[in-house]
This record gives structure tokens, sequence and C-alpha cells, in this order.
């Protein structure tokens, strides 16, 4: 089978290339793409790659919020020719010492891609280990607006949980978000689902994303952590928790200041290369405050995460801005660079 994928080669210059699809084989299956995110991971390899002088770099193709129509399958698959699916490209072995202490992320298996070529492709093939264990059926009243974001939605869930923030806890929770992107913004959706009654600070010196916080319910926003807006918020009260949805080197030391004694700062996002940051190491010391990381998703993020995906409560949908086909992905990558699109879905 040949397909159209958008290639990104050793440059980071992106073109259309055919490219040859295999044939599923046992428990494999080919999806037909519907829509494919353009997510800020694949945003920071190209970046990587232009910015790299390594020639010898491969070629590859990006693209992992997949969501797709299973066109083709292999024998003893566990979907059928028909179904509408969402799948996650990473899958860590479960069995292995980082797996068995919550670190599934790092798991050397996990690493693999397990989504050929990859999603910014007119048919995609799953691996076996893929379609066992990070594909989800969707119904069909679940737009591909909606879809994509379940990958995404899972690697929030996973910072949530990081943070120690659940359901039905007996204080709601003081939250700051740093960051109105796609992410912050989806942060926010996910924390209402989680915690209905927490109050959320958004943070973003772009005014406009300031205003689709304020719509899409944030109780307060502002331009920076240590602005007057955000140290008025609930009487100057501190915040639990912090999350990082910028990366920006600045971050976590404006973060420090504003949260309360014990709180947590999540990093989340991706830094420049080989960005540094500073801290008050004894300023955390005294006050028994917490940093922690948190990179992609595990399994059971992935199933909570297509539990809300296919609740028509939950609809982060909304932050699609732009709708653009694959033959565009060059208008895709400037329109999210130059901070024009809010989130880009590619289709075929």
């Amino acid at each position: 089978m040949v397909a159209t994928a958008v290639v990104t080669g050793s440059n980071g210059a992106n073109r259309l290339e055919q490219v040859e699809i295999e044939r599923p084989v046992r428990g494999e299956l080919v999806l037909a793409l519907e829509g494919c995110g353009l997510c800020g991971t694949d945003l920071f390899k190209i970046h990587q790659r232009r910015a790299s002088t390594n020639q010898a770099m491969t070629d590859v193709v990006l693209g992992h919020e997949l969501v797709g129509t299973v066109e083709s399958v292999g024998t003893d698959c566990a979907f059928a020719i028909g179904d509408r699916l969402v799948v996650a490209h990473h899958v860590p072995c479960g069995k292995c010492d980082l797996c068995r202490h919550d670190a599934e992320t790092s798991c050397d298996a996990y690493q693999e891609n397990l989504l050929m070529p990859g999603g910014f492709c007119e048919r995609v093939l799953i691996s076996e280990r893929a379609v066992h264990n990070s594909a989800f059926r969707l119904s069909v009243s679940v737009p591909t607006e909606r879809a994509i974001f379940l990958e995404p939605t899972a690697c929030v869930l996973r910072g949530i949980e990081k943070a120690g923030i659940k359901p039905l806890m007996q204080r709601a929770p003081r939250v700051a978000i740093a960051g109105c992107g796609s992410m912050g913004l989806l942060h926010l959706l996910t924390l209402r689902q989680i915690q209905p009654n927490s109050t959320v600070h958004m943070v973003d010196p772009d005014t406009q994303r300031q205003q689709q916080a304020r719509a899409l319910g944030a109780d307060t926003v502002s331009d920076s952590l240590e602005s007057e807006d955000s140290t008025a918020l609930l009487d100057g009260a501190l915040f639990d928790t912090v999350f990082d949805t910028v990366g920006a080197g600045s971050i976590p030391r404006a973060a420090q200041h504003r949260l309360r004694p014990g709180g947590t700062l999540v990093l989340f996002a991706h830094g420049e290369r080989e960005q540094t940051t500073e801290v008050d190491s004894n300023e955390f010391f005294r006050a028994e405050q917490r940093i922690v990381a948190t990179y992609s998703s595990g399994r059971m993020d992935q199933v909570r995460a297509a539990e809300l995906i296919n609740s028509p409560r939950f609809d982060p949908g909304v932050l699609v801005t732009h709708r653009l086909p694959l033959n565009r992905i060059n208008d895709a990558v400037q329109l999210a660079n130059n901070r024009q699109a809010l989130k880009v879905l590619l289709t075929p």
C-alpha cells in the first residue's frame, strides 16, 4: 500500500512524499487517517533539527495524536474494519524495574515508535503492542477535534496525579498554570473535570490568550507569576501547585516564591536546548516544597484519558483553531510558531 506522508528531513524541512505501508500481520492493523494534532513536541523536534548541524539524522514522519478508521487488519486483531480508533504511540513493557516503580515513561521499550511511519501520513500501520495496549475505540459521536486530545490529556493527568491533586479532596486546591497555549488550557479543562472547585490562575503575557483562559473558566489571569494580579489571588494566598507548561527557565524561580510551604512545582514542558534554571535550594528545603517532572503518559493515564474523551462533559476540541490538510504542514508549523494557532488539526 502507498500513502502520502509528511517527511521531516535532517535540516527540519518538511516535504510530502509517497511512502510504502506494509500490510498488517498478526495482531496489527492499518488506520486510514482521520486527523492528527500538531503537538508542541513535533514543533520541538522540528526546531531541534533546524538548529542541529548533524546531517546524519535520518528522515522521520512525526505526528502522534492520531485518530483514524481501521482500513485493514492482520489475523487475530482485536479490532474490526470500520472501527474508529485513537492510538497512543508509546507503550512500556510493564515488567522492568522502571515500570514497576512508576517510571514507565523511561522504560527502554517505551521509546519505540509503534506508529509506522508516523501520524502525519494518510495510512498508518499500528504494531501489535500498540493495538493491544494503547488503541481505544471511539464512539461515532466523538468529533475528531476532541479525539486527538486523548494522548495529551493522558500526559496532563499524569502531571496532576504527581502533584497530588485528586477528586473529592477536602480542600479545593489553589493552582497556577504558567502558559495559556493549548497544553496550559488543556490543564485548565482537565482540572475542572478532576477538581471542579479548584481555584485556577492562568499566566501568559499574550492578552488574547488571557481572554481565552477566562472564557474557558480560569478564575484569574495575569501576565506573570509575580504580577500584582497574581499576588492578589485569594487576597495574596500562595498556590498549592504551579504547573509549568512553557519550559521557560525563569518560571521555576518565580514559582517558588508563589508556592505555599509543602507546595509542588510541576515541570511539564520541554525547555530550550541545554537550558538550565536556578532556584533557591535553601528556600525549597525550609519550606519543604517539591519539584516534580512529568514526561508523557503511562498506560493507566491513557485509560483514564479515554474515559474523559468519550464523555460529553469534556470537550478539549474547543482548543482547535485551525484544520489544515497534510500538504499545508509548513503553514501549520508557521501558524503555531507565530502563536497564531492554538491547536492545528492536520487531515488527509
